[in-house]
């Protein structure tokens, strides 16, 4: 029961955000369309031809980034109210996972929903129309969520180490790690190394990359390896965490 509870308490505390979200990305969508609508009729440039066809639109990009952040904005306040109302950290890590893979699903099939209702729009205004490939959509609305599960769990792990850390932690990991990675390895690697090291990485995030987006069992196993794994480390930090005043 504390579970099930705990669960709707996590996954509706993030009720008011995605309606937020959900509002400026159809204002905006709205916007660029009768901005684009307007100024190549006024301009009198040529719409597309009636036979040309317009995708679904996709906000996959801006929600993975909106559920990066909701990661790093679901620990704190949760864990000490959790706490204090008596329940469990395993309870309120399960729920918190459940309450992530739910939000990440429903997320990514409201993105495709609206994408297509948007395009459907764009393709009855210019007079297009709008081509959709179903296997391809629901191979790639799968994916989707399984990264965007990914970018939470990474959000909440990120979140969990900064909440452990005490004041010298968190600015030696939030200014440290960026200057090693992004000053001081590229001029260690480009002065000692000869490129060695960066083109090692580069090559390494191409080849992830590619795995990942190439549609196949490999880019599943990859995606929910890497939410275990953050898991894991959320878990192994959180279960040892003490309520901060």
């Amino acid at each position: 029961m504390k579970l099930n509870a705990a669960f709707r308490y996590q996954l509706f505390d993030h009720k008011t955000s995605v309606m937020v979200y959900y509002i400026v990305i159809i204002a905006l969508s709205i916007l660029i369309g009768a901005g684009l609508f307007f100024f190549t009729s006024a301009d009198g440039i040529n719409m597309p031809e009636p036979n040309a066809h317009v995708e679904p639109m996709s906000f996959v990009g801006a929600t993975v980034v909106f559920l990066f952040i909701s990661g790093l904005c679901g620990f704190k306040e949760n864990f000490m109210f959790a706490l204090q109302s008596g329940v469990s950290r395993k309870t309120l890590f399960l729920s918190r996972l459940i309450a992530f893979a739910a939000l990440a699903a429903f997320m990514m099939i409201a993105d495709y929903i609206l994408g297509s209702v948007l395009g459907l729009v764009l393709a009855a205004v210019s007079g297009m129309s709008m081509s959709v490939v179903f296997n391809s959509s629901i191979a790639s609305l799968f994916l989707a969520m399984c990264y965007s599960f990914v970018m939470l769990t990474l959000g909440y792990c990120i979140s969990i180490l900064f909440f452990r850390l005490n004041k010298t932690g968190k600015i030696l990991v939030g200014a440290g790690v960026p200057v090693f990675c992004f000053i001081l390895l590229p001029m260690f690697d480009g002065y000692v190394t000869g490129g060695v090291i960066m083109r090692a990485i580069a090559n390494f995030c191409g080849a992830l990359m590619r795995a990942i987006f190439a549609h196949t069992v490999w880019s599943y196993l990859i995606l929910l390896a890497g939410a275990a794994v953050l898991a894991l480390l959320s878990w192994l930090m959180m279960r040892r965490a003490a309520i901060k005043k």
